[in-house]
């Protein structure tokens, strides 16, 4: 069998492909994903967890992760691109992962972070973090 593209970093979907029953399974799957201890959860949706004056319910889940961990996720949980997915994996090198200690990335990460995001209320937090801190 040939070998597996690695997946490439970025916003990415569960599948919930065409089985009815999938599309309830999605956001047991996003647990799952959000809770394992390879991960390090970013964005909007962890910007509380990380000391910034942000609650996003249902907001997408961010996560920065090493390759094979991608690769493991991609697996897993049939990810798929898409520039409107439930899901950004910022592939990061091994060296930048390991600096990310912990299930919440450090205030400045998720700071830039939310400065990158669509939703205006993410990048007023971001902007006001960034420069008062």
């Amino acid at each position: 069998m040939p070998a597996r593209a690695p997946v490439l970093p970025g916003r990415c979907s569960v599948a919930a492909d065409q089985d009815p029953g999938r599309e309830h399974r999605v956001a047991a799957d996003l647990a799952r994903i959000a809770g394992d201890p390879e991960v390090v959860r970013s964005g909007a949706g962890a910007a509380a967890d990380a000391g910034l004056p942000l609650v996003a319910p249902g907001a997408p889940l961010e996560l920065y992760v090493d390759a094979v961990t991608a690769d493991r996720l991609a697996a897993t949980f049939r990810l798929t691109p898409s520039p409107r997915g439930n899901l950004t994996l910022r592939v990061v090198s091994d060296e930048v992962r390991a600096w990310l200690t912990g299930p919440v990335a450090p205030w400045p990460a998720v700071a830039l972070d939310l400065a990158e995001d669509g939703d205006p209320r993410s990048r007023d937090v971001a902007r006001a973090a960034l420069t008062r801190r």
